[in-house]
């Protein structure tokens, strides 16, 4: 039974987000990215390299992780709230003959699947990035030729996108609690740049939640010798923490609040 109610709020969930701009985001934003690195692709005067993938894949890997997925994040989050808040969507939802906290659960799930599509999109368009310059012949002193690394990309992705579950979770409560867009937006935005600040602090990038995903991908790169499973389990463990403590406040708020 309690299967099925979450599924009608998946359900439910799903239908709000068509047509919406929080679906559009998830093509955008990593295109966005995407679409940087080709204009960094075209400027590039540096020396020949046998493999040009290696090259647009670090520096993906690092605008993706430091900085663009954590706006993403507060961007996607705080849409997908103001979908119930407006209207005060929250008072018929509270009223539904369904647990409180398969609303929530419904939404966060939403909001995680939102950013690793958003992954897969921005790998692939990588890919095209490399194979556009190379079957235009764009840049013949990058050399296209190799193999696409999609299985250490994706796993780099895919370390990036778990650590970023605590991100995830805080700020899908931070959406789903104020109404206010501007406040959600502000909270994350303060948030992001202290994390893009702060990514190179040895003391506290470990600890910091919005430093997670650019810690894995210094470990991942081989650039860091800490071993990446403590971060890793953080991220993760500390997203289902906030994930569990969101479901439980939201099942006891006050429906006027």
């Amino acid at each position: 039974m309690t299967q099925i109610m979450l599924f009608r709020a998946l359900r439910a969930e799903v239908i709000k987000v068509r047509r919406t701009l929080a679906l559009v985001m998830i093509l955008l934003a990593p295109l966005a990215v995407d679409g940087l690195l080709w204009l960094i692709l075209m400027r590039y005067e540096g020396p020949a390299r046998d493999n040009g993938w290696q090259l647009i894949a670090s520096n993906m890997l690092f605008a993706w992780n430091v900085l663009m997925m954590p706006l993403f994040i507060t961007l996607e989050t705080a849409l997908l709230g103001s979908l119930d808040h407006n209207a005060s969507g929250w008072k018929h939802l509270f009223a539904l003959p369904i647990p409180r906290w398969t609303v929530y659960m419904a939404k966060q799930i939403i909001t995680l699947a939102a950013i690793g599509m958003s992954s897969v999109v921005l790998c692939v368009g990588l890919w095209l990035v490399g194979m556009s310059a190379q079957v235009l012949h764009l840049k013949p002193n990058l050399n296209f030729n190799a193999p696409f690394p999609w299985t250490s990309l994706l796993s780099a992705l895919l370390l990036g996108y778990l650590a970023a579950w605590l991100i995830i979770a805080i700020h899908t409560f931070a959406a789903m609690r104020w109404p206010s867009f501007v406040i959600t937006i502000g909270i994350g935005m303060a948030a992001v740049m202290g994390g893009v600040f702060g990514a190179n602090n040895q003391d506290w990038a470990y600890l910091y939640p919005w430093t997670l995903p650019a810690v894995m991908v210094r470990q991942f790169t081989g650039t860091d010798s800490m071993i990446a499973m403590p971060t890793l389990l953080y991220g993760l463990i500390g997203g289902l923490v906030i994930m569990i403590a969101g479901c439980w406040y939201f099942s006891r708020r006050n429906i006027q609040s």
